[in-house]
């Protein structure tokens, strides 16, 4: 064995999004609504998220939530996948374990990000948005 070859460029990291400023006012509490614009994966790899977000009201819950559809069929992580925040200033959310979120994806998939909030009628923001395709 003469050594560890080097990666395939195939599989460099891509930047796929980087988005920001958005915003959705939820009309219908804990309903979620479409944000930014989808993402449509390349290649089979490691989707990582990582996200900037706040929520107009001091006293309100967002929730933040992907949608993958996959050959036509759409699935939804129904668990509030990115988590939820309180903060009506910008907050980096991260997953505890590595700071961004991962989701295996397959070339074709599409992703959309959707948020909601616990109170109709107020505003969730998405400060800053950035996936990377490992």
């Amino acid at each position: 064995m003469s050594g560890i070859s080097a990666i395939s460029s195939t599989y460099t990291p891509i930047l796929l999004s980087h988005q920001t400023g958005l915003s959705s006012t939820v009309s219908t509490a804990n309903t979620y609504y479409n944000i930014g614009s989808s993402i449509s994966i390349p290649r089979n790899g490691i989707a990582k998220i990582s996200i900037i977000a706040h929520i107009g009201g001091s006293s309100d819950t967002g929730y933040l939530n992907i949608n993958l559809t996959r050959n036509s069929t759409q699935y939804n992580s129904n668990s509030n996948i990115i988590g939820s925040f309180t903060n009506n200033t910008p907050l980096i959310l991260n997953n505890i374990d590595n700071g961004s979120y991962d989701i295996n994806v397959l070339k074709g998939d599409i992703l959309q990000f959707m948020v909601t909030s616990n109170l109709a009628g107020d505003t969730v923001y998405v400060d800053d948005l950035v996936v990377i395709l490992q």
